[in-house]
């Protein structure tokens, strides 16, 4: 007698406790035939960008050998929340439910969908057939002109054709919708003077010059793409003065420039390796030198991050790499070279820079993939898995499938396709559970693992033969599953299952819930965990367990149909254990029930802990697998993450509270913030928590087992060219709640995320007034001890242990910095500007510190391309030095004015300072408040600033022509304002002086004291013989 069975597939990947599965059908019923896509290799749809939801993309058809049965459409694979496409479910027509966009920031070009065919028999069956839709690029964008204005100039003498600037543009279309052609505004009357190459941009001399030297002539030029779909009058223009100078006046010429594009590998880490050279004449007989640098586009393709830098040896430019590259993110450079003579006057070069791609991207199995239910006397396909690639070409991206050798007895895998089928010998066999190990690799040797073979990702299949009467693998079977531990060619651990056993279990799940200022509404937060088959929930029924408290039932409901709880407004923070009773009865099983427990953790988050918080962005990591415990871990990667935070900090891991995980799907793939408090620690600032972690980088990426971007989210490196001032960081936060749902366990969290934010150029007609200042007859009137002309607090003061950490300057690269110092101890960091936490994305960072070493004033300045050390003058201690620091292209000067020690001036020029030094970058006074030391370490300074810190006092602190309000701290600790500081801090020449002071007014004293007694005597005298003489006349 033929055994008839059926077998339900289990994925078990990164998170294999969650698997779940459906009932099995009823197997002596009369044979029923699933329906069949059997043309789903052959659909290859793809939709255009930009379309509106409805539009059309294919229809697909399944087929059933069950003529009287009919067969509905869905979509297997999509949330509601994440629906993209629609599917009518009669005739399998399949439509898009969303705008696609192509283009940066979205990036969708391709979408992965499981349509499913299922038929109406008893019980009905399906099939499921995945299908790649490629959305294709419109011309949906005009180019953006990397400048606002351009500026040029052309000398008397200047010959026709001769080339008179570059006009650069760019297009975020991809392919041929980005070509990017330039013309001449010809109602612009200057513009016949100039003729434009269409495809370069390259502004040459049309007509000889007849203006004279300090005249200009004033163009347009537009910038266009063949096709672009909107108005033409859309097409972006842009303004171009040239400027007419003296002939004695010439411009500088490049001598030597690349002739071809340089190309990389995106892997490519030789920053010390040159990549173009560039030399230039400065047309000048007397001064043959020129200044070179790199001109800073809009785009990223235009350096507009400092990718590439400058280094300049005598009139040679030297290109050099400075950060990471990534194909996926940009695949050309257009880098332009300025070199500039005495006379001001500059020329432009360009380079291309072409990137290629490189294998650094593990292949990725769809997550929604889960579980199927299949009859096994079909012969229709068992189950279809599907991965992607991230890597940005074909030579790199392309999945092939294989089954591990011991498996392919019983299973079969199509390389290309991911199809499993079975085997024949599968009938024969009396086993009742299969493990198969699947593995899918991408088609080049990995530079990830460098040993010459593929990036690899595993996932191991459990096939569990049943019969009739059973309903699906017991829930305890996954957690008794023996395994030896074994290591894979990479380092990574998997576990092997040897053995299987069964036992009893009681079905429990774990929510914990993040209430942002007790704001949330009633919330649903999850669901009763009972078994692997939750998703047939029409034959169970939820009922509160008998045991379970009026007090704590109040804060909840549950649907006693579905088994979702939700949390009622204003409950307190607490745990809540709920305990339930589920009863099932279905045609397979008998009327039971179980017994199942939740527990909720309640947390209140505070705003101050949100502005104190932390943040750590992940690479390629979703949420549901953050809190999962995976194959292999005894820990989840959330609470690895608590355990590695509290153990670099020194604190319990009950005091990290992780209250936001959010994933985020950016221009440069799929990534997972995460935010996060510390309680009971002396980390009470972001920047502080971000920098000291930062540190600990590599650490945390071992604990928690996954690749690290950066820690700290930094929008504005991304974003930031996009701004015309400066870019500060703005950390959002709401109490909308971010909920994920895994089959065990659920977290709540609040809505947080770092945005991007433009701060405009103030107007000078503005004027703020601080610290409660008013504005009257056109000045502030400020409260006692601020007195800054927009009543700033001018004076800060230090006692050897504390510090203060303002803002991002946000005033532009710096350029002039002036302070007043009343040192009291010779050694000590006066400020420091500059990163306080690491980004492994950068090369190096610049910085500059202002410090007293023994006695002498001492600068340090790193553009990023290396640390110079300044000795400047020796400092007076109890003395106010007034100091001012001015930064220029090559050129570095020091002022100092002291009462004692009288004014000095220092003057230092070097070609190689070529860069600057950004007004995003932090600033900090007194002792720093993270290791110097290790941070200069990672990236490579030469000269690291002073870890003692400043005793004494700091006033008129003026960056940029801005003066500093000392009150306006982000973190501070042991500071002193006080307006009275500069005398305070000179205890002892004060004291001397009152001592001096005293004793002078005493020897005065007692010196007037004694010439008044003379003085009064002679009186007495004179008053005494006065009567006895006239007593005398009269008695004569």
């Amino acid at each position: 007698m033929t055994r008839r069975i059926g077998f339900v597939l289990l994925l078990i990947s990164s998170n294999w406790i969650h698997c779940h599965c459906f009932a099995a059908p009823d197997l002596n019923a009369p044979v029923n035939h699933k329906p069949n896509f059997h043309n789903c290799g052959e659909y290859k749809p793809t939709l255009k960008e930009e379309q509106e939801p409805g539009t059309s993309v294919l229809r697909v058809t399944a087929t059933d050998r069950d003529q009287s049965q009919t067969i509905k459409y869905s979509i297997a694979n999509e949330t509601r929340q994440e629906q993209r496409f629609a599917i009518n479910k009669h005739t399998g027509e399949l439509s898009s439910a969303y705008i696609f966009d192509r283009d940066p920031p979205h990036r969708d070009t391709e979408f992965y969908i499981t349509v499913r065919a299922t038929d109406n028999g008893q019980p009905s069956l399906d099939d499921v057939c995945t299908i790649k839709v490629t959305i294709l690029d419109i011309n949906d964008n005009p180019p953006v002109f990397d400048k606002d204005f351009y500026e040029a100039f052309v000398s008397m003498n200047t010959t026709l054709r001769q080339q008179v600037t570059i006009i650069t543009a760019k297009d975020i279309d991809d392919e041929t919708n980005n070509v990017v052609n330039f013309e001449i505004v010809q109602e612009y009357k200057d513009g016949s003077y100039f003729e434009i190459d269409q495809h370069t941009g390259v502004l040459a001399l049309a007509k000889r010059i007849d203006r004279n030297p300090g005249e200009y002539y004033a163009l347009r030029v537009r910038a266009y793409n063949q096709g672009y779909i909107e108005n033409e009058s859309e097409n972006p223009e842009v303004d171009v003065k040239v400027h007419i100078i003296d002939a004695e006046k010439r411009l500088p010429y490049f001598t030597k420039v690349p002739e071809v594009p340089v190309i990389l590998h995106e892997n490519f880490t030789a920053f010390d390796q040159v990549l173009a050279v560039f030399e230039a004449n400065s047309n000048i007989n007397n001064d043959s030198n020129v200044i070179f640098e790199l001109v800073r586009g809009k785009f990223e393709q235009t350096n507009s991050m400092n990718t590439f830098l400058l280094e300049q040896i005598n009139n040679t430019a030297h290109i050099k790499l400075a950060r990471a590259l990534d194909y996926e993110s940009v695949t050309e450079y257009t880098i332009t070279v300025r070199a500039t003579n005495r006379h001001d006057l500059a020329a432009e070069a360009v380079v291309k820079i072409i990137i290629l791609d490189v294998n650094d991207n593990v292949p990725v199995i769809i997550k929604d993939v889960s579980c199927v239910q299949y009859e096994l006397i079909d012969t229709s396909p068992v189950f279809q898995i599907h991965a992607y690639d991230l890597d940005g070409t074909s030579a790199n991206n392309i999945i092939s499938y294989s089954i591990a050798e011991h498996n392919q007895q019983h299973f079969a895998i199509e390389t290309h396709s991911g199809t499993i089928t079975k085997r024949n010998k599968l009938f024969d066999d009396e086993k009742d559970i299969y493990f198969i190990k699947i593995s899918v690799e991408d088609n080049a040797p990995s530079d990830l693992l460098r040993n010459g073979k593929p990036n690899v990702h595993s996932h191991t299949l459990i096939v569990k033969i049943i019969n009739r009467n059973t309903n699906s693998i017991p829930q305890i079977a996954l957690a008794n599953i023996q395994g030896q531990e074994q290591r894979c060619s990479n380092g990574n651990k998997f576990q092997e299952v040897l053995s299987y056993e069964q036992s009893n279990y009681t079905n429990e799940k774990f929510i914990i819930v993040h209430n942002y200022d007790s704001k949330f509404t009633d919330k649903l937060i999850g669901s009763v965990y009972v078994d692997h088959d939750i998703e047939v929930l029409s034959n169970k029924m939820f009922f509160w367990n008998e045991r379970m408290s009026t007090e704590t039932k109040k804060y909840f409901r549950f649907n006693f149909k579905n088994g979702m709880i939700t949390m009622i407004k204003g409950t307190p923070e607490g745990i809540y254990n709920l305990e339930f009773t589920v009863i099932e009865e279905s045609s397979y099983v008998s009327q039971h029930k179980v017994s199942a427990r939740v527990t909720v953790t309640v947390k209140n988050i505070s705003a101050k802990t949100v502005n104190q918080s932390g943040s750590i962005r992940f690479y390629n990591v979703t949420a549901g697998t953050f809190i999962s415990q995976t194959l292999g871990e005894l820990y989840t990667p959330m609470y690895r993450l608590q355990q590695s935070i509290a153990s670099i900090l020194a604190t319990s891991p009950d005091q990290v509270v992780i209250f936001t995980i959010n994933n985020r799907k950016l221009a440069r793939g799929a990534f997972l913030d995460v935010f996060f408090a510390v309680d009971d620690t002396i980390y009470t600032s972001s920047e502080v928590l971000n920098a000291v972690l930062s540190l600990h980088l590599r650490q945390l990426e071992e604990d928690v087992g996954y690749r690290i971007v950066m820690v700290g989210i930094d929008e504005c490196i991304a974003k930031g060219h996009m701004c015309k001032q400066a870019c500060k960081n703005k950390v959002l936060k709401t109490a909308k709640p971010i909920v994920v749902h895994t089959n065990t366990s659920s977290f709540v969290g609040m809505t947080t995320l770092v945005q991007a934010e433009c701060i405009p150029q103030i107007e000078s007609s503005l004027v703020a007034c601080f610290n409660g200042g008013t504005f009257q007859n056109d000045r502030c009137k400020c409260p006692m001890g601020f007195e800054g002309s927009q009543c700033e607090k001018l004076d800060i003061c230090f006692n050897g242990s504390g510090y203060a950490i303002y803002p991002s300057i946000n005033s532009g690269n710096l350029n002039h910095i002036s302070i007043e110092l009343l040192p009291r101890l010779k050694d000590g960091l006066v400020f420091y500007m500059g990163p306080l936490k690491y980004d492994p994305s950068l090369k190096a960072s610049p910085f500059l510190a202002l410090e007293i070493n023994d006695d002498m004033l001492v600068l340090l300045l790193d553009y990023g391309t290396g640390t110079s050390r300044f000795e400047h003058q020796q400092i007076v201690l109890h003395e106010i030095t007034k100091v001012q620091i001015i930064l220029q292209p090559y050129k570095i000067e020091i002022k100092t004015v002291n009462n004692k020690m009288g004014s000095s001036r220092s003057h230092y020029e070097n070609k190689d300072w070529n860069g600057f030094l950004p007004g995003n970058v932090s600033l900090q006074l007194g002792v720093s408040s993270i290791s110097l030391d290790k941070l200069g370490s990672l990236y490579s300074w030469k000269h690291v600033p002073f870890t003692k810190s400043f005793d004494g006092c700091l006033r008129n602190l003026t960056i940029n022509g801005r003066t500093m309000d000392f009150t306006q701290t982000s973190h501070k600790h042991n500071v002193l304002f006080n307006s009275q500081g500069f005398t305070a801090i000179g205890e002892q020449t004060f004291s001397v002086w009152i001592v001096t002071s005293s004793i002078a007014i005493m020897a005065m004293s007692i010196l007037i004291v004694i010439r008044l007694k003379d003085f009064l005597k002679s009186w007495i005298k004179i008053l005494i013989r006065a009567p006895q003489t006239e007593s005398m006349e009269m008695m004569i």
